[in-house]
């Protein structure tokens, strides 16, 4: 037994031994094999880098030619399209000057690239071609293969050879300036020629004076000679041609369409530089040493010259002239479905130009201003001018002034030079206050340290606001204009009326500063109300005086005023007659006189609040701080002092601080962008881009099809159109946005293209722009490949197709390890962050945003939002959790209010300070775990608390009288609960505490909430409309452009075109034979509680709303989400399954439903059409020619597959002819006759051999060894000369390209090819050859030979005659090997024969 017990312990051992082992070699091969794989993929990363270290020239090369046909090819893509579009009849008119540019450069660079890719289709000829091409680019490559060296140094000479024939043009301007008849424009025109002639350029004005003679003669294009013309054009960089007239008004026309796409697209202010060289070197100016501004200057004369002058169009207007037509004439020009020159031009914002500086006085608010032109471009045509201000002003404040400064302020100013006198009675005031703000107590510690004049920092103070801001100086009280004159004070007889005035115009600031002079005027006047007949009596006895009574207070406390007193006529009968109105006392009722108080007591009173001073911090919340002074009137004598504070602390906010900057595309007008994805095929096209236009023309995406489906986005006159076709036959109307674009402004577009309708989405437009498709557009499964942002001057922040965001940037090392799309081809674009208005986002309309929460587990948290509203009210942020607890900050009447519900609890509160419309907000929202409050900051200043502590107590109470607690630990619970005593009942309540408070439920909503929500709520929720700048979530800041927005359109969800844009997936469907389709979208791995979060979209909008009296239907049962859709045309589009997914509300998947599929054959497009027919012709020229060179080859028994075969007797004449030639290399006549004789004579021998073999066989052997002895005999005969050797040749030695020993003999008959007789030594070859033609006979008859250098004659004369004849053995029998055992061509034969006759003759 334990033996056994041995022996499976030491199995189990060895096996485990055995495993480890083998796993231990599993390791090492898997590092092996790691190891190979990584070097493998290091060397195909590194090949690249390896050929251009290694291959400097070839890789050039090889970059010069791929590059180039790849430029070549799609310029010459665009070509064809440019022609199509022309065929059209869609004219010059929609063109960019680019386009015009590429089309008139195109057919040159066709005809001198076409030789080199014909000869380059010829197999192997590329090698050849190419070669030659790059060693002479200029004339055999166009452009597209040139180094920006060699294009700048051939376009100088191109333009050097055009500039020989301007004296050519310029005498024949001579010669027929005798010819003009008014001797007006005739002294112009002269003078013209005299400037060019001295090398003056006329300005432009004196051009178009002078533009008759060119519309008539001498110089109309039908006057001109045939020299004249033929200088024109060369002059022109053309060749010169038959039809001479036809190709100059060609060439004017091209050049007056490129001068009208330069102004359409915003004038020669929006070229760029490269664009401003090649647009005068066209024109025939050399720009390579000339400034930007220079070469604008000179092109904006050309221009005004091209806008005069005689265009002599192709084209006539198609203006028409009745009433009716001519209202949708011009509604066709301003959509641009029409191309008329009469179109009117509306006029366009130039963009604005740069801040100016700050204008105003030293500390004090100042204004700087912007301005634009209506020129981008000019009214012309009854266009219609620009419609808003050319001007922005915008607050700015001006610091740091000094006293210096201040002096200057105040001269003329007697107060305030006064005032500053005060201040600089104490320099470290003075100083100090004048440049910075400074509070009034700190003028109290100034005058600690320094008071020489005893002043009161009252007085200082007065003194420095009234220096710095004009507010409270001292002001002497001036007399107001005098009232109207009062009624008589006698009603009966003689008395005295007045007028008084006030000492308010202005008001003294100071008791001391009282107006001077009388403030009352009197002059007499007489009452008509007497009852009194007697004229001299002073009362009658009905009527009698009463004594006056007191004087009233004097009306001014301080100074000159007025007072007046009173007496009654006492009427002893009083009269009920009409009459009842008149008196019996004759004389003054009423007196006034000037009085003045003795004891002058005056209290103080507020001036007004001076201006807001400058913000503390140039961005994000600061402070800024305001002054007032006691100086409205300043206090005197016992009057009282001013209460209250002389200086207010208020919040500012001048733009936001911290927001998430993209990096944005910058477009110059020559910039493009492509995208090529081979790999990615569609049938639908979804596409969004957000952009920042700055010219009113320009093609933001053009699907890249030469024919169909062809689309289109692009700017007309500032408004977004879209240009759509899906066949020949089904051509949408132009869709156009109503309102026009603000320039320098973030817009968006979503432009979707389906069989049933193009839309085209601005701005997240509820109702977008849609052409519904009335015909079959014919749509096919095609690879995408799209242009981005042609001829268009602005930015691009992102590129979405199809639901796949895209790169901007080209990185093909990062293609592999990351999802975006790059573009295969990115010209002139400039990458750059973008301005502080490209993070913003708006929220009207009902738009609200969606952001992830905290973690649940997080007791402490913030969020910090910057905001500007445009309304008083509106909500701005709502926190919600499972329990229906929720935390509300929403602006009321621009207050801010807080509100909270925790179970049946709620409680609110309000901030004091009223806050502006329009203004910057930075909101924070906070809880902090160890204070236990909610905590609200509003600008870093003020504060709303809301103390959680007592909502929680209140709410555990509710929740422990009305609910049965059921937690994991029942017992303990219950326990505690039954317990009476005030601890237990405490305990519970804070067990039950995480239970009560809010937990943030997976998002939390900024600007509204959604429906669903919605109806939970007793709130009345006001949606928030204003901009968001900047959300921070515990430090974290969000982009809020990846942020998910939407809106509520009663029970349904509508969404902005950018979150509608984005999806896990997209995939294309089509009804089957059931004619139904189920769309699936599974979204949660777990039974889902929230079902209403997971819903299908059509489009951008919740199928809840649109499909409601339709046959389609969804299920979801908690994990996957269902769509069930009938056979139905109008139910093509898109469909987006949205659900919470990974912390936050995404598209999942979308499904392009194509419908039913329709197999149409469609014909291949004009690219397919023509490789097809080049590589045909290719084939067919390539067939013939091999059958010709058969058939030559039957006839004549050689030709292209072999050589001519040679008798014997033929090879001796050959041997014979080239002996004759080459006599000395003999030495004597003799010895060439002697070897002449001897080949002669082997060559019989050969024929009759080849004779006698071919009957009989058998006595080969024997008349072969005869042979050999005779020879021999012969050559020790002969006596033995060296032989001299062949002239040395540089060109290469062909050798055998094979070594074939072959030990069987072969024997052939036919004497008619000249075949030889061998034995098995010697083997039987024939005279044609493998690697022989007769391309090369003569070339080899005349290199292939045996060379003898000097040194080896040196050494066969010192070996011995033994090792020489050994040696000489050895070269001889190496010398019929190599001679005899490998197929010689003829041309080698006969230099091997002749090397035979040699040894003989010595």
């Amino acid at each position: 037994m334990l033996q056994k017990s041995q022996e499976f312990n030491k199995n189990r051992f060895l096996i485990t031994e055995r495993n480890k082992h083998t796993k231990t070699i599993k390791k090492e091969k898997e590092k092996f094999r790691t190891f190979v794989i990584n070097r493998y993929i290091e060397y195909v990363k590194n090949y690249t880098r390896v050929l251009e270290t290694r291959f400097p020239s070839a890789m050039k090369m090889y970059r010069v030619f791929s590059i180039g046909i790849k430029d070549f090819l799609r310029d010459l893509k665009t070509y064809i399209t440019l022609r199509i579009k022309i065929a059209r009849d869609q004219g010059f008119s929609n063109m960019s000057r680019q386009d015009i540019e590429l089309y008139e450069k195109m057919p040159t660079d066709m005809w001198r690239i076409a030789p080199v890719l014909i000869l380059s289709a010829i197999p192997f000829g590329n090698y050849i071609i190419f070669p030659l091409a790059f060693l002479k680019p200029r004339k055999l490559l166009c452009s597209h293969f040139w180094s920006i060296q060699q294009r700048v140094e051939f376009s100088m000479q191109d333009l050097t050879e055009r500039l020989r024939y301007n004296r050519a043009v310029f005498r024949a301007l001579q010669e027929r300036l005798d010819t003009i008849p008014e001797s007006s424009i005739k002294e112009k025109w002269e003078r013209i020629i005299a400037l060019l002639g001295s090398g003056v350029h006329p300005t432009a004005n004196d051009i178009i004076e002078c533009k008759e003679l060119f519309s008539k003669e001498p110089y109309n294009m039908k006057n001109l000679t045939y020299a004249h013309m033929g200088s024109l054009l060369r002059m022109h960089g053309l060749k010169k041609s038959i039809f001479r007239r036809k190709k100059l008004k060609y060439r004017a026309f091209l050049l007056l369409q490129m001068d009208k796409a330069i102004i359409r697209e915003g004038g020669v202010e929006m070229l760029g530089s490269e664009s401003l060289r090649n647009a005068c070197q066209i024109r025939g100016l050399n720009g390579s040493h000339l400034s930007n501004q220079n070469m604008k200057d000179w092109l904006q004369q050309w221009l005004q010259v091209s806008q005069n002058v005689d265009s002599m169009a192709h084209v006539g207007s198609k203006k028409p002239i009745d009433k009716d037509k001519l209202a949708s004439w011009h509604v066709e020009c301003e959509l641009g479905i029409i191309t008329d020159s009469d179109c009117p031009i509306d006029g366009g914002w130039s963009s604005w130009s740069s801040w100016s500086e700050c204008q105003g006085a030293c500390d004090k608010t100042g204004h700087r201003k912007r301005t634009r032109e209506c020129v981008n471009p000019p009214p012309s045509k009854d266009g219609l001018p620009c419609s808003g201000s050319d001007q922005e002003l915008e607050t700015c404040y001006l610091n740091n002034c000094n006293v210096e400064d201040f002096r200057k302020i105040v001269k003329g100013d007697p107060a305030r030079i006064a005032g500053l006198n005060q201040l600089e009675a104490v320099p470290a005031v003075a100083d100090r206050c004048l440049q910075m703000e400074c509070p009034f107590e700190a003028i109290e510690a100034g005058l600690t340290n320094e008071n020489t004049w005893q002043l009161s920092a009252e007085e200082l103070w007065n003194a420095l606001q009234c220096v710095k801001r004009n507010l409270g100086c001292p002001v002497a009280g001036q007399w107001s204009i005098w009232d109207s004159w009062s009624n008589c004070g006698a009603r009966c007889g003689k008395g005295l009326r007045w007028r008084q005035r006030k000492c308010d115009a202005p008001p003294p600031s100071d008791a001391r500063l009282m107006c001077s002079g009388a403030p009352l005027q009197y002059e007499e006047c007489e009452g008509d109300q007497c009852a009194i007949d007697d004229p001299k009596l002073e009362y009658s006895p009905t009527g009698a005086w009463s004594p006056w009574g007191q004087w009233t207070d004097c009306s001014e406390h301080c100074g000159i005023g007025i007072r007046h007193r009173k007496r009654q006529c006492v009427e002893k009968h009083t009269s009920h007659s009409l009459f009842a109105w008149r008196t019996n006392c004759r004389g003054q009722h009423d007196q006034l006189e000037v009085c003045s108080s003795k004891n002058c007591n005056l209290d103080g009173g507020w001036s007004g609040w001076g201006p807001w001073g400058a913000c503390s911090k140039t961005c994000g919340a600061g402070k800024r701080s305001r002054s007032r002074s006691c100086t409205r009137p300043i206090p005197f004598g016992e009057g009282a002092n001013c209460f209250g504070p002389r200086t207010e602390i208020g919040t500012c906010h001048r733009k936001p601080c911290d927001v998430y900057s993209n990096t944005v595309a910058l477009f110059n007008g020559d910039s493009v962008l492509e995208y090529n994805f081979t790999k990615r095929h569609s049938t639908f096209f979804h596409f969004y881009i957000r952009f920042m236009p700055l010219s009113p023309t320009g093609t933001l995406v053009r699907r890249d099809k030469l024919t169909y489906p062809f689309i289109q986005l692009l700017l007309h006159k500032w408004h977004l159109c879209l240009d759509v076709s899906g066949s020949s036959k089904c051509v949408l109307p132009r869709i156009c946005s109503p309102n026009v674009l603000a320039p320098a402004v973030w817009q968006s577009a979503l432009v979707t293209f389906t069989n049933n309708a193009a839309i085209l989405r601005i701005n997240d437009a509820q109702i977008p722009l849609k052409c519904s498709v009335a015909c079959e557009p014919q749509l096919t499964n095609d690879f995408v490949a799209i242009h981005v942002g042609e001829r268009f001057h602005g930015a691009v922040q992102e590129i979405i197709l199809n639901f796949i965001p895209l790169s901007m940037f080209i990185e093909k090392e990062r293609q592999v390890r990351t999802t975006n799309l790059f573009p295969a081809f990115a010209s002139n674009i400039i990458y750059d962050k973008a301005n502080l208005e490209e993070a913003f986002i708006t929220l009207e309309n009902y738009y609200y945003l969606r952001l992830p929460c905290f973690y649940k587990g997080e007791e402490s948290w913030q969020i910090k939002l910057t905001v500007k509203p445009k309304t008083d009210n509106g909500l701005i942020l709502f926190i919600y959790d499972d329990s229906s607890n929720w935390i509300l900050m929403s602006l009321q009447n621009m207050r801010l209010k807080l509100k909270l519900k925790l179970g049946e609890h709620k409680s609110e509160v309000i901030s004091s300070s009223e806050y502006q419309p329009d203004h910057w907000l930075d909101l924070t929202l906070s809880r902090k775990k160890s204070a236990n409050i909610l905590e609200a900051t509003i600008n870093n200043g003020e504060h709303l608390h809301l103390d959680l502590t007592d909502k929680i107590m209140k709410t555990g109470n509710q929740m422990f009288k009305r609910q049965n607690y059921i937690v994991q630990n029942t017992t303990e619970v219950l326990d505690d609960i039954c317990d009476s005593s005030e601890e237990k009942y405490e305990n519970v309540l804070y067990k039950q505490k995480r239970f009560s408070f809010i937990h943030c439920d997976e998002e939390f909503f900024v600007g509204f909430i959604p429906f669903y929500l919605k109806k939970n709520i007793s709130e009345e929720a006001i949606p928030f409309s204003g901009t968001i700048a900047s959300i921070h979530l515990n430090g974290a800041l969000f982009n809020l452009q990846d942020c998910s927005m939407e809106r509520n359109i009663e029970d349904t969800i509508q969404l902005s075109s950018r979150t509608a844009s984005i999806s896990g997936s997209y995939q294309e469907t089509v009804w089957g034979k059931s004619k139904k389709i189920n769309l699936t979208c599974f979204y949660s791995k777990t039974q889902s509680l929230f079902k209403n979060k997971s819903y299908w979209l059509f489009l951008d909008t919740g199928i809840r709303g649109i499909f409601k009296n339709t046959n389609v239907t969804w299920h979801d049962n908690g994990r996957i989400l269902r769509l069930a859709l009938p056979e139905n045309k109008e139910l093509r589009g898109f469909y987006s399954c949205r659900s919470f997914y990974n912390k936050r509300t995404r598209n999942l998947i979308t499904y392009g439903v194509i419908g039913k599929v329709e197999n149409k054959f469609s014909g291949p497009d004009l690219t397919t059409a023509a490789a097809v027919f080049t590589t045909l012709s290719l084939v067919i020229f390539t067939l013939g020619w091999l059958i010709i060179e058969g058939i030559n080859d039957l006839r004549e028994g050689h030709g292209f597959f072999r050589d001519i075969n040679l008798t014997p007797e033929k090879e001796a004449e050959a041997v014979c002819n080239y002996i004759d030639k080459n006599i000395h290399l003999l030495g004597s006549k003799s010895a060439a006759k002697l070897a002449k004789a001897r080949a002669r004579r082997k060559a019989r021998q050969l024929a009759s051999r080849a004779s006698f073999a071919a009957q009989e066989p058998e006595g080969l052997l024997q008349i072969d060894n005869n042979t050999e002895d005779q020879a021999q005999a012969i050559e020790e005969e002969t006596p033995k000369e060296p032989l001299p050797a062949l002239p040395a040749s540089q060109c290469f030695v062909t050798e055998p390209f094979h070594q074939v020993f072959r030990c069987e003999p072969s024997y052939v008959s036919s004497p008619r090819h000249g075949s030889n007789i061998t034995s098995p030594e010697t083997k039987l070859t024939s005279s044609s050859s493998l690697d022989t033609s007769p391309r090369n006979l003569c070339s080899r008859l005349l290199l292939n030979r045996f060379k003898y250098s000097s040194k080896e004659s040196l050494r066969s004369k010192l070996l011995p005659r033994s090792k020489r004849e050994r040696h000489s053995n050895a070269t001889q029998l190496l010398t019929i090997k190599s001679s005899t055992l490998v197929n010689l061509s003829p041309a080698q034969r006969i230099l091997q024969k002749f090397h035979e006759l040699r040894p003989d003759d010595t």
